[in-house]
């Protein structure tokens, strides 16, 4: 019975783990692939920064935010994992990390819709004259963190 409840297990947390990798994976490639389009053409570094800082977000917003939104909530499970001690984690310090992503998620990004909704500003003005550089750089990091995370666990 305990090499059964071991095999489900490490089935589970493959499963988890594999999921998430793909969402990541996903997210990784769609900023990558904003970034490099927002690079192409580019006479000079200083160009390129300079087109990179100003390029509106909007659409790799839409492309990203279910998906993001979605990762990062489906990363409270590691808590979980850790609480149910399927995963050897520091759970003090997974709880700030969880709790500062999600406070990033909950209080800059998905201010979007509430911002829309009560027509303070339209989510296309929102996302590029607020979010900008910002929300692509975030995306770029955490993807890419996770995507060299996440295969450790599998």
């Amino acid at each position: 019975r305990s090499q059964n409840s071991m095999s489900v297990k490490k089935i589970y947390l493959t499963v988890f783990n594999l999921a998430s990798w793909l969402g990541w994976t996903y997210i990784f490639f769609v900023c990558s692939a904003f970034i490099a389009e927002s690079l192409r053409g580019a006479a000079s570094l200083t160009m390129a920064a300079e087109t990179l800082l100003n390029k509106p977000t909007y659409a790799l917003y839409q492309q990203s935010i279910t998906v993001l939104s979605l990762l990062q909530t489906l990363q409270w499970m590691e808590l979980v994992h850790t609480l149910l001690r399927l995963t050897p984690s520091n759970l003090v310090i997974q709880f700030f990390q969880l709790s500062g992503r999600y406070n990033v998620l909950i209080l800059s990004v998905l201010y979007t819709s509430y911002f829309h909704e009560k027509q303070i500003i339209s989510d296309k003005s929102y996302c590029n004259d607020y979010l900008g550089w910002g929300y692509t750089s975030l995306l770029f990091a955490w993807s890419l963190a996770e995507v060299i995370r996440y295969p450790f666990y599998m």
